[in-house]
């Protein structure tokens, strides 16, 4: 049986055919002898049964099952072992380990698995979560690998044009295929091979070992530094063709025998993140996932569980405000999280570090005067922290934009002083070096700020991290420090590189363990905190030579867009009118710190809009808890009466509003307004009035905020007057006297004109 490249059957098998063809005749032969019923239905039986013995082993023509296919890769095919067919479907290479560095003295290890090609998705974007294949001894001998070692990099541009893509630079050295049945297997289901490192000239290789020379001076140190390496699995066909199926791309880094003068610093600010907050239908917030939760902590445990590598810790305030609210609720996980952070706070190794809210964009929002709200994201994140009972070892912006003079301006007002700035935001123009030591910014002739480089590098490796595996990820950001200490080696101003992964997705465990592992076991970098940086990296000297400017490359983020801005300025206004009535602390804090998190700077414009629409409908929830009953008409019998107004209020805590009424018929006596205090279920308030009509007609009723004139409640009240005013009275009167005057003034002239005309014309 065969497989095309389609997983389909291609019906190659003609002794199969065979029998299915003679099986159908069969088949159709006992339906037309129906006639005969015991002979037609016991060859219908019989037919049936051999066809469906014959189609498991023909297949079905529509595909074959993943778990087929796999068992097709474990064991081949088994009646010619140990070849493979053009159409086999191929495992695919998989790093578990790797020497963190290597030298004369210190050979080169490399252990690998081979992973299935047909997992799932889920699987394949996370190689690690896929399990080893355990091929058979009799399809090891189709497979072989090859150890291509190239030529060492020599900047960390280079190197970041080489990940994923070693094979774009010349090969140094390779070895000949070494078929896997030599290859050390292991009972975990990997493969081990040990790489022996020559400074000479020449390599050897044979089917079971490799000796690289990385073709340098014996002695002279010239050798040490990052060499690109892939590993490739080869298939070799009936034909005896041979073909790469699959490769892994890595770092080797040599390292001199002569021991350096000053590491490279390397401070790993980790983050501990949650998935931004969203807000379901009516303004309700949605509950932190169980798997989000599930791997915030297992992040914070592995920094536990590593308390030997110095680790500064930055856990974004507006997560920490979650797992605090389901600690507070009896949620065990988030109990223990905040456990281990006590406990992590209190290592000397490790330190944590306070920050906003949520990353903002300082730059837009100090470009649209919105400074108050940098200093309200500033504070509740420091609030934040003293609520966890955890303390914050000093300031450092690590911002997820580009920075502005602006936004960094607006930074100092509130006593940020140290500013991370990417280093693709730096002009380095006048140096080959990587940026590492902290440098002044001019912000104007009397004010400045301390920057500090932050690797942009490393950055994109850890974005990597879902796609390559949580293992390889951890190597190639060990070469890349590698790669920085070896652009000035034996350096005796000490150099240091901070790291911090911006992106808004949390960092798995499985990599803080592997990496802050390979911290501590590399020669040539210690790992340190934060505060541990600022003591032993010195500034940049004549930082002002070299022209460390801010880039304007990203200058369209520092605007704000129109309706994003009114939309902001809209719901600040809300925010404050609600908490001038609504005197219930628990409910300001949650909308306050709901509003907050509209201001994340990972939000597109028409995801920081929807957050902001789902603030206004939360603030709209409590808003209906508060009405005016106005079911029932409120006669009136003289000109001034008191009206009962009826409120109503489902909270469980004093809401302060202010009482209006408008009418055309009416005019309160106390004033337009009345301050209500609503205390109970229901609360009934007496407005004093003058009438200034009669008949039947309506009051307009509103509940408005303390402050900021936001309508609470609003309702239309029926009237019916029937008291008679006395300007009425008077008016009336005066109608009447005007109408007799006016009635004997003209019986006054008839009269008059009757005795001038004479007797015999009036009889006519």
């Amino acid at each position: 049986m065969k497989i095309n490249a389609n997983n389909r059957y291609t019906g190659s098998d003609k002794s199969h055919c065979k029998s299915l063809t003679r099986a159908i005749t069969e088949l159709w032969q006992a339906w037309q002898n129906l006639s005969f019923p015991f002979v037609s239905l016991g060859s219908l039986a019989v037919a049936l049964g051999f066809v469906a013995l014959l189609l498991p082993q023909a297949g079905s023509g529509t595909g074959i099952h993943e778990g087929a296919a796999r068992s097709m890769v474990h064991a081949g095919n088994p009646t010619r072992a140990g070849t493979l067919t053009s159409t086999t479907i191929h495992p695919r290479l998989n790093l578990v380990y790797q020497t963190p560095w290597a030298n004369l003295t210190h050979p080169y290890n490399l252990r690998f698995d081979l992973t299935d090609n047909l997992a799932s998705g889920a699987a394949r974007s996370t190689p690690a979560a896929t399990p080893p294949l355990k091929l058979p001894h009799n399809l090891l001998a189709g497979y072989s690998v090859t150890v291509l070692l190239y030529n060492r990099l020599t900047s960390q541009s280079a190197f970041q044009a080489s990940l994923g893509n070693v094979s774009s630079g010349s090969i140094l050295t390779q070895s000949t295929p070494m078929p896997l049945s030599n290859v050390a297997q292991y009972t975990e289901g990997n493969f081990g091979l040990t790489i022996d490192i020559s400074d000479g000239y020449t390599s050897t290789s044979s089917p079971s070992s490799f000796t690289a020379g990385l073709s340098c001076m014996p002695g002279s140190g010239t050798c040490h530094g990052v060499y690109p390496l892939q590993l490739a699995l080869q298939a070799t066909r009936p034909d005896g063709s041979v073909s790469t199926v699959s490769s892994l791309d890595t770092y080797m880094i040599y390292v001199h025998t002569k021991p350096p003068a000053q590491k490279l610093r390397v401070s790993w600010i980790a983050p501990l993140m949650l998935p931004a907050q969203a807000v379901g239908a009516g303004g309700a917030p949605i509950p932190v996932s169980r798997n989000s939760l599930n791997t915030f902590t297992a992040t914070l445990n592995a920094i536990k569980n590593n308390p030997a590598t110095p680790v500064t810790l930055f856990p974004e305030p507006a997560a920490l405000h979650q797992i605090i609210t389901m600690a507070s609720n009896g949620n065990s996980t988030a109990r223990t999280a905040l456990n281990d952070l006590t406990i992590i706070d209190s290592e000397p190794n490790d330190e944590l570090i306070s920050g906003p809210y949520v990353p903002i964009n300082v730059s837009q929002l100090a470009s649209a005067n919105l400074t108050q709200q940098i200093s309200d994201q500033v504070k509740q994140g420091e609030t934040t922290m003293a609520n966890a009972h955890l303390h914050s070892h000093g300031h450092l912006w690590l911002p997820s934009m580009s920075l502005s003079d602006q936004g960094a301006s607006a930074l100092r007002v509130l006593g940020i002083t140290n500013l991370a700035v990417h280093m693709s935001n730096l002009n380095t123009q006048y140096t080959n070096l990587t940026p590492t030591n902290p440098f002044i910014l001019n912000l104007s002739a009397h004010h400045s700020v301390t920057g500090y480089p932050l690797d942009s590098s490393s950055n994109s490796i850890l974005s990597q991290v879902p796609i390559i595996g949580s293992t390889l990820a951890a190597y190639n950001l060990l070469a890349n420090f590698a790669i920085v200490y070896f652009e000035a080696p034996f350096q005796p101003t000490p150099r240091g590189i901070i790291v911090f992964h911006s992106q808004n997705q949390p960092i798995p465990a499985a990599f803080v363990n592997t990496f802050l592992g390979l911290l501590n076991s590399n020669p040539v970098i210690q790992p340190v905190t934060f505060s541990q940086y600022l003591r032993s990296v010195p500034l940049l000297p004549n930082a002002a030579d070299r022209s460390l400017i801010l880039s304007t490359a990203q200058a369209h983020l520092m605007s704000m867009p129109p309706k994003l801005y009114s939309a902001i300025t809209q719901s600040n206004s809300r925010l404050m009118a609600f908490e001038s009535s609504f005197t219930s602390n628990t409910v300001s804090q949650s909308l306050y710190d709901m509003f907050l998190s509209c201001f994340n700077s990972t939000f597109s414009t028409h995801s920081a809009l929807s957050a902001i629409n789902g603030f206004n409908q939360a603030i709209s929830r409590y808003l209906h808890n508060v009405s005016i009953i106005s079911d029932k008409t409120v006669t009136f019998t003289s000109s001034k009466a008191t009206i009962p107004i009826t409120l109503t209020s489902k909270l469980k805590y004093p809401v302060k509003v202010l009482l209006e009424l408008q009418g055309s018929g009416i005019q309160p006596i106390s004033g337009r307004y009345k301050k209500v205090t609503l205390k109970h279920s229901t609360t009934v308030v007496y407005i004093p009035l003058i009438i200034r009509a009669t008949g039947y007609f309506r009051i307009t009723v509103r509940l408005v905020s303390v402050k900021g004139n936001m309508t609470l409640a609003a309702a239309r009240l029926p009237v019916r007057s029937t008291a008679i005013s006395s300007v009425a009275v008077v008016l009336s009167i005066g109608a009447i006297l005007i109408l007799l005057g006016w009635w004997l003034h003209t019986l006054k002239l008839k009269n008059s004109t009757e005795r001038r005309v004479p007797k015999h014309v009036q009889r006519t």
